[in-house]
């Protein structure tokens, strides 16, 4: 634990403070009646000067050397803190595709369509993130919006629910979609997750389309849904870990409830740890003490001047 100065220039002020001892101690009062002698008056007259080291003189300069450090602002760090007042932009480009519709997800104990459970895994991922603007783009045989970037998630689950499928997976048509979306927002960090349980056939290549998410930075989250007795085959051929690696993003595959709401979990951690790149310094200020040590230095100087201190002329 180290102590600091936010305005250590300000010490210089301190430098003052003896030009003023000397000032204040080289003459004393102005006399408030003359004399043509003051020899008679000399035996029972406490002198008007006062030196340096005076006991009032003492307590001013101590109070203003109070005052330049409190001004100074000492302080101590107490750690690191990371900037959670700002979300993230996340677009979902989701796959609306007619296989979405198979009924091979258990959800409390019924079987669910994959759209069904994908709809609740987002649900749940989405009150977890409330400062987070969410945007949603569907995509079949082409790409749509069904929610712009907003704060207001009810909307967005709103109309996520009213989305229905059809015909065509156009996987690299809908994140061009999402890359406008985001393109057009001023977030500190822009993703995309997108899911889909089949191949690209229609639209713009993913590939290319992966590139020119990547030129805007965003990374994208691709999320494919497996058949449960399917083959994972070679990741690293596959295109949507091709797409996670152009975008700087990550792969996820997903054959059940519980794998899903992991995946989007992960991607949360990920998420905050990207965000949380942007983190600052804080510190326990200690300023108001010697503010408040010299106020009662001056304040007590100021009260001994008017009572046991008090002169007459």
């Amino acid at each position: 634990m180290t102590l600091e100065f936010a305005h250590p220039w300000c010490l210089a002020l301190l430098a003052l403070l003896p030009a003023i001892a000397w000032l204040r101690g080289r003459a004393g009062d102005t006399a408030a009646v003359r004399y043509s002698s003051g020899a008679l008056l000399r035996a029972i007259a406490r002198p008007a000067r006062h030196g340096p080291g005076g006991v009032r003189l003492f307590l001013e300069l101590l109070g203003l050397g109070l005052l330049v450090i409190a001004l100074a602002r000492p302080r101590v760090e107490k750690g690191h803190s990371f900037d959670d007042s700002r979300g993230i932009d996340i677009m979902m480009v989701l796959d609306f595709s007619g296989s979405m519709d198979t009924p091979d997800f258990t959800v409390d104990g019924k079987k669910v369509t994959r759209l069904t459970a994908l709809r609740k895994v987002i649900g749940e991922f989405v009150d977890r993130r409330p400062k987070d603007r969410i945007g949603i783009i569907g995509f079949a045989a082409k790409p749509y919006l069904v929610s712009p970037l907003t704060l207001d998630h009810a909307f967005a689950m709103e109309t996520l629910a009213e989305a229905r499928t059809s015909g065509g997976t156009a996987v690299g048509s809908a994140m061009l979609a999402a890359a406008r979306m985001l393109k057009e927002s001023d977030g500190v960090s822009k993703v995309q997750i997108l899911v889909s349980d089949g191949l690209s056939n229609t639209g713009l290549p993913p590939l290319d389309a992966a590139k020119a998410v990547a030129r805007e930075g965003i990374r994208v989250y691709p999320i494919e849904i497996l058949e449960r007795d399917e083959s994972t085959g070679d990741i690293e051929k596959h295109l949507m870990h091709q797409i996670a690696m152009i975008t700087r993003g990550q792969f996820f595959r997903a054959k059940d409830m519980d794998a899903l709401r992991s995946i989007y979990s992960r991607i949360e951690a990920l998420e905050k740890g990207f965000f949380r790149e942007k983190r600052f310094r804080t510190y326990n200020e200690l300023c108001p003490w010697p503010a408040i040590a010299a106020l009662l230095v001056l304040v007590g100087e100021l009260a001994l001047r008017k009572t046991v201190w008090l002169r007459l002329p």
